[in-house]
């Protein structure tokens, strides 16, 4: 099947526990190597190769499977600090299976926000990669798309069908490809579908190449841009030829740098309308701001609930406490418009505390037009010094239901550090 070429593998054992060895490398005795499946919280992270002064490379680059209107896969863009959406600099790239072709419905960059490739005016064959069916053979294609920055332009999702479209030779073909061997990094050779997305109809005058490289242990592995009689030779990044006829090869990341995540990352919470995403705003707080967030109660002494961003390596997340004694109630909150969303629902989050140990619960409640509540779905933990990523049972969505609210409860005086909130549809189910 043509997804296990999009999506990474995983080695898992029996008992379904995924395991951060390098799929690459084999399995270990005892489990088997797999396509990571819709939910699998994702054990390793694929990074460029390492560079001086960055032995885990600049940008981290993931391809995960995502439940959608059809059969979607999402390749993320996360540069450091690692792990946290950062509107100003991170983004992705989500691809359908859905027609003839698998192609790219939609991406995000911090200079155009949101952006849609129309083929047509659906999400379908647009910025063709490969074929759905007979992909080995290699072949030849011309894409018909054009791209709409409608988050930028201010419109609805997935913005304005464009009334014309732009023409791109497309061409795709199996070989043996080297990858990594930069900066100490293995080399690794691994059967490779190409593509190569021509900026015209001519291969031969297009202005310019990007090149994808999808291999069957880690998805799309691989991508660089090439100029035609421009710019200069970049060798920074990959190996390989930097020149190709009058093709200059100008940017490269080559993502075959395996770096293990001790507290698996959950692909809901990666932010993105092209795939059932995250529903939670500012969920992990990477633009250092209380944004969307808001807070309850005051402590035995009439102080507020205390919150504050903190920055950590890099990293941002919320600090909050009972600012004293803590009274019932006192929490931090977000309401969350439930739109279009039905079926089984998860939600879950990372915490920890500065103390030994204390209680902390994390709460979604479902909401109806007039603000009462329909249902309450909790999670609680001991929460301890070290980070841990906490996952709530499922729960179906009740029809009067209009909003989410999820809350964290404070019932302790410490301070609880808490981000990567997410609230997304269970996979499998369809909206209501």
């Amino acid at each position: 099947m043509l997804s296990d070429w999009l999506i990474q593998d995983v080695c898992a054992r029996p008992d379904g526990t995924l395991l951060a060895d390098d799929p690459w490398d084999g399995c270990p005795s005892g489990s088997v190597r797999r396509d990571l499946a819709v939910g699998d919280a994702l054990p390793y992270h694929r990074h460029d190769q390492p560079a001086p002064g960055a032995p885990q490379g600049y940008q981290r680059h993931d391809s995960f499977p995502r439940s959608g209107a059809g059969l979607r896969q999402l390749s993320t863009f996360d540069f450091a600090p690692f792990g946290e959406f950062n509107p100003a600099q991170d983004g992705y790239d989500a691809l359908e299976l859905d027609g003839a072709y698998a192609s790219i419905i939609g991406t995000r960059d911090p200079v155009g926000l949101a952006q849609t490739f129309f083929g047509s005016c659906r999400l379908d064959d647009a910025w063709i990669l490969l074929p759905t069916a007979n992909f080995f053979a290699g072949g030849s294609t011309v894409a018909h798309l054009r791209l709409v920055a409608w988050e930028r332009a201010g419109q609805a999702f997935p913005g304005t069908c464009p009334s014309g479209n732009d023409a791109s030779f497309t061409r795709w073909a199996l070989r043996p490809v080297d990858f990594g061997g930069v900066g100490g990094a293995p080399t690794k050779r691994i059967d490779a579908l190409v593509v190569d997305h021509h900026g015209g109809d001519n291969p031969v005058t297009a202005d310019h190449i990007e090149r994808f490289y999808f291999t069957t242990a880690y998805g799309l592995t691989r991508w660089e841009r090439w100029q035609n009689n421009a710019g200069t030779p970049r060798p920074e990044g990959c190996a390989g030829a930097t020149q190709e006829t009058t093709f200059r090869r100008v940017d490269c990341r080559d993502w075959t740098n395996i770096v293990p995540d001790a507290t698996p990352f959950p692909p809901g919470a990666w932010p993105s309308p092209y795939v059932d995403g995250n529903l939670v705003r500012n969920h992990d707080f990477g633009g250092a701001t209380f944004a969307n967030w808001d807070r309850l109660g005051a402590s035995t002494t009439g102080a507020q609930t205390n919150v504050s961003i903190v920055e950590e390596g890099g990293d941002h997340h919320l600090a909050t406490n009972c600012a004293g004694a803590c009274t019932a109630g006192q929490a931090v909150f977000q309401d969350v418009a439930r739109g279009g969303v039905g079926g089984t629902i998860r939600f879950g989050y990372r915490v920890r505390v500065d103390a030994a140990r204390a209680p902390i619960e994390l709460v979604v409640f479902e909401r109806d037009a007039g603000g009462a509540i329909v249902a309450r779905h909790a999670v609680s933990v001991d929460a301890g010094r070290a980070w841990a990523r906490v996952t709530a049972p499922s729960f179906e969505v009740q029809p009067a239901t209009t909003q989410f609210r999820i809350t964290v409860y404070l019932s302790a005086p410490d301070t609880f550090r808490v981000d990567d909130f997410w609230l997304a549809r269970e996979p499998g189910r369809q909206r209501g």
